[in-house]
C-alpha cells in the first residue's frame, strides 16, 4: 500500500472519530437544553394532565440518573457516610470489621436523593409531601407519590426509570471487594488474576486506607465507584510499618512435605560412626 493511500486512511479514521465524539456532545447537549427550555416557558408547554406528566416525569428521570453517579461516587451512601476518606469515600472493612451497604439500603440512598432534590426543576408547582419508591433489578425504577398541582391541573403519581443495569453494578463491586478485601498495603494484579481484565479500577493509599475506583460506561458519562479497605498498622523492632492479620481470617499449618524421621536404631548408628572417624 502506498503512504498516500494510507494518510488518506489515517484522515478518514480521525474524521470519523471526530463525528462520533461531535455526535455524543451535541446529543448529551441538546437533551440538557431541551429540558431547560421546558424549565424556562412552563406557562406554553404545560396546557393538560398530559403535559403536566410528561413535564414531572422529565424532570423525575434527570434526578434519578443524577442519583446513580452521586450514590456511587459515595460508595452506595445518601448523604456521604460519616467519618468517610475525604468526605464521601467509605470504609467498607476496616480492621476486620466490615460494613458493605446491602442493595436495600442503596435503594434508600437513592430514595433521600430524589426526595430531596426533585425540588430543584419543580419550582413554578405547588407540590405537596414526596415520598419516592425505588427499586434497583436489570434496570432502575422509580415510582414518585408528590401532589402536583398547575392552575387547575393536579397529578400526584409519576414513574420512570432508567434502562441500566445498575444490579450488575453493585454485583461488580461486590465481587471485586470479596477479593481485595484480604490485601493488606497495595495490591497485587497477579494476584488478582482476571479481575484486573474484567473491570476498569484504579486505587490509591491514603489516610492508613487503600481506596479502590471501579468504572463502568453510563449513558457517554463515566459512572465511578468507590470505597475504601483498611487493615491494622503496628511497627516491628526497625521502626518499619508492618501489618497485624485480622481476626476474622483463617490461620491454617503449614504442610510438611515428604518429611521423612529417623528411626532411633538408625541414630544410634550414625552417632557409632561419627565416634570411629
Amino acid at each position: 500500500m502506498k503512504r498516500g493511500q494510507i494518510t488518506l486512511f489515517v484522515a478518514v479514521g480521525i474524521v470519523i472519530m471526530v463525528v462520533i465524539g461531535l455526535g455524543l456532545y451535541y446529543s448529551k447537549t441538546l437533551s440538557k437544553k431541551n429540558f431547560e427550555v421546558l424549565e424556562q416557558d412552563v406557562a406554553k408547554t404545560i396546557q393538560n394532565e398530559k403535559d403536566l406528566n410528561n413535564y414531572v416525569t422529565a424532570c423525575l428521570t434527570k434526578t434519578l440518573k443524577e442519583s446513580l453517579l452521586e450514590i456511587s461516587r459515595n460508595g452506595g451512601y445518601y448523604p456521604p457516610k460519616k467519618g468517610s476518606i475525604n468526605s464521601h469515600v467509605p470504609v467498607y472493612y476496616d480492621s476486620g470489621k466490615e460494613d458493605v451497604p446491602s442493595k436495600h439500603a442503596i435503594e434508600g440512598s437513592i430514595k433521600r436523593y430524589v426526595d430531596r432534590n426533585i425540588v430543584g426543576c419543580l419550582d413554578e408547582f405547588d407540590i405537596g409531601t414526596i415520598d419516592t419508591k425505588i427499586e434497583i433489578n436489570k434496570n432502575v425504577r422509580a415510582e414518585l407519590n408528590m401532589p402536583v398541582s398547575y392552575k387547575n391541573i393536579k397529578l400526584d403519581k409519576f414513574y420512570t426509570q432508567q434502562d441500566y443495569d445498575y444490579d450488575l453494578v453493585l454485583n461488580s463491586v461486590k465481587e471485586f471487594y470479596d477479593v481485595v478485601k484480604k490485601f493488606n498495603d497495595t495490591i497485587d494484579l497477579g494476584d488478582l488474576g482476571s479481575l484486573d481484565m474484567k473491570y476498569a479500577f484504579m486505587y490509591n493509599y491514603t489516610n492508613n486506607a487503600t481506596v479502590y475506583t471501579l468504572n463502568f460506561l453510563y449513558f457517554g458519562d463515566t459512572l465511578s465507584y468507590k470505597f475504601a479497605t483498611r487493615k491494622k498498622i503496628q511497627f516491628n523492632e526497625f521502626n518499619e510499618t508492618i501489618f497485624e492479620i485480622d481476626e476474622s481470617e483463617e490461620l491454617t499449618e503449614p504442610e510438611v512435605v515428604n518429611e521423612v524421621q529417623d528411626s532411633p536404631e538408625q541414630i544410634n548408628n550414625e552417632v557409632k560412626e561419627f565416634e570411629t572417624l
